[in-house]
């Protein structure tokens, strides 16, 4: 019998004529076509939990459209539209009554010059006129002296108005504001126009014909510019970064205490390289040169100032140079000749003998350490022409040693010989 819990088979299980159960509770049956008759419906279950809300679904149609509203209140008034192109003239009013005269109009052109009449007959001679030739006389009217010659006056000559003298004399004229003050202006025997005299000391100003021009005071302008190009200039006023600009070098000096000079600018210092009275402060392709004259030195902040200050090309400092002589530095130092960088001891006693003079052929500073024999009570070392004595106490257990430093190119030797090292 089956349970609704528990379905148990005892001595087999047989389907219509097919056994499908053997007593020992195993399996016989065919694998298939063993559905039996559909039971009865069993009761509902509980109802699940409630599923996820779906997707919405697509808008509906549109819905028609409603009954129009009322008519709202009147807005406001729009602004005034442009103005319509203007109307055709209208026809021409009837004239109206003549106006008084208007006022005379300017005078026409001459007309042309009628025929000569016959000639009259001959009047009486008047009185003769006061010649103005080689007297004095003052024109209180306009006179006008026309030299129409050319358009040029530096290829014309003999005008209606000149200065005249002969021989030796200066052809002037004079300038006079009468009882008060008078000067005169001419062109001297010399052939040299000055500006001066009378009143006026002599000279003021002269020109003479190879354009040099010579004043008694100064020339004042507010700016003065090179003739034959007008891209140099001074402008001594100018608060600009180029109220000076010339093309080449100014050379100052000499200097009262020395008889020395000083270069500013100029294409390098191309003409005064080995000049011994010539310092320089240059600029070759943005970069500055400043060079002391040939064997003499350069001082920085000798006369007066404080420290040194060495720029990172940003506005900024990265490093100081007190006036103590204290080097503050923003980054590492580098050299590449000190004494035992790149160089290592080498053992060269077997090179080496007493009493032998060598000489450091390299670039750089050597060290040299030297041992003497056993016993000895002294050694002598030599460096060029300086000698040194190593001593110590007599004994066969006394080994003496000294210690050298070689610059490049200097000898070295020394007069008893053990052991020899060099730091090279």
């Amino acid at each position: 019998m089956a349970s609704n819990q528990d379905f148990i088979v005892k001595n087999g299980l047989t389907i219509g004529s097919s056994q499908v159960i053997a007593a020992n509770g195993r399996w016989v049956g065919a694998n298939t076509g063993l559905i039996g008759p559909q039971g009865v419906t069993g009761p509902q279950g509980t109802t699940g939990p409630q599923g996820p809300t779906g997707a919405q679904g697509p808008a509906g149609p549109t819905g028609a459209q409603g009954p129009t509203g009322g008519t709202g209140p009147t807005g406001p008034q729009g602004a005034q539209g442009p103005a319509g192109g203007t109307g055709p003239t209208g026809p021409q009013g009837a004239q109206g009554a003549q106006g008084p005269a208007g006022p005379t109009g300017p005078q026409g052109a001459q007309g042309a010059q009628g025929p000569t009449g016959a000639t009259g007959p001959t009047g009486a001679t008047g009185p003769s006129g006061a010649s103005i030739l080689g007297s004095g006389n003052t024109w209180t009217g306009a006179n006008l002296f026309q030299s129409n010659l050319g358009p040029t006056s530096g290829s014309l000559s003999s005008p209606a108005l000149q200065a005249y003298a002969t021989s030796t004399n200066s052809a002037f004229m004079s300038f006079h504001r009468g009882g008060v003050y008078a000067v005169n202006m001419g062109l001297d025997s010399d052939n040299v126009l000055r500006i001066g005299g009378w009143s006026a000391p002599a000279n003021r100003w002269q020109l003479d014909m190879d354009g040099n021009n010579t004043v008694a005071a100064s020339h004042r302008a507010p700016i003065f510019y090179d003739s034959n190009d007008a891209g140099y200039y001074l402008d001594p006023n100018s608060t600009s970064d180029s109220a000076l600009r010339i093309r080449g070098g100014a050379l100052h000096g000499p200097n009262v205490t020395w008889g020395t000079y000083l270069l500013v600018g100029g294409d390098g210092r191309q003409n005064y390289t080995n000049n011994a009275t010539v310092a320089s402060v240059c600029s070759t392709d943005g970069n500055l040169h400043m060079d002391a004259a040939s064997g003499k030195a350069m001082y920085l902040n000798f006369y007066d100032g404080s420290s040194i200050q060495f720029g990172n090309g940003a506005n900024g400092v990265h490093s100081t140079f007190s006036s103590a002589g204290n080097l503050a530095l923003g980054g590492t130092v580098t050299a590449t000749n000190l004494i035992g960088q790149g160089q290592t001891w080498q053992n060269v006693v077997g090179s080496r003998a007493a009493g032998t003079l060598y000489t450091n052929s390299t670039s750089r500073p050597i060290t040299v350490i030297i041992c003497c024999s056993y016993g000895q009570s002294n050694m002598t070392v030599y460096v060029d022409s300086v000698s040194f004595l190593v001593t110590g106490p007599y004994g066969n257990s006394v080994l003496l040693s000294a210690t050298l430093i070689v610059p490049p190119g200097s000898t070295y030797k020394a007069d008893s010989v053990s052991a020899w090292m060099e730091l090279r």
